[in-house]
């Protein structure tokens, strides 16, 4: 409904299934550690908080390719995504959200590091809204947890 408003500073980030003019999608975006030295990733995990959102969804995290800025991003300039998505069910009541991101990962050490896009896999539904805390939050922040061998 607003597709040139920036939600940049929000504490939180709301993914919103309502119908194809208000849909709502989150990106989140963490500067990756450099790659020990004959290392390579062997798992990720993307972790978001949420505080509250309708359960029976499946959320999806899919990696951007190409180049966004927080406080510049609207839906009508959002950046484009690359290849496969990682999921993870919205579950019910609040706690961190995991979504196996290994893939995603090892793509962003080789074609760029943009981020990820959350999005509800069936956007268009009947008003199915998630809230994730963003770095803006003082506790339960955005978290990407890498593992290397």
């Amino acid at each position: 409904g607003s597709p040139s408003v920036n939600q940049g500073s929000d504490s939180r980030l709301r993914v919103l299934s309502l119908g194809p003019a208000n849909n709502m999608r989150a990106l989140v975006r963490f500067a990756l550690p450099a790659l020990p030295a004959g290392c390579v990733v062997e798992s990720a995990t993307l972790r978001l908080y949420r505080p509250s959102g309708a359960g029976g969804r499946t959320m999806q995290a899919i990696r951007v390719s190409s180049n966004w800025s927080e406080n510049g991003v609207t839906w009508a300039n959002q950046p484009q995504t690359a290849g496969a998505d990682a999921t993870t069910s919205s579950g019910s009541g609040e706690g961190y959200r995991t979504w196996l991101v290994t893939s995603q990962v090892q793509a962003m050490y080789t074609n760029g590091n943009y981020g990820f896009l959350i999005r509800d896999m069936f956007e268009g539904g009947a008003g199915y809204e998630q809230q994730y805390y963003s770095r803006e939050r003082s506790s339960n922040r955005p978290q990407l947890v890498i593992r290397f061998a």
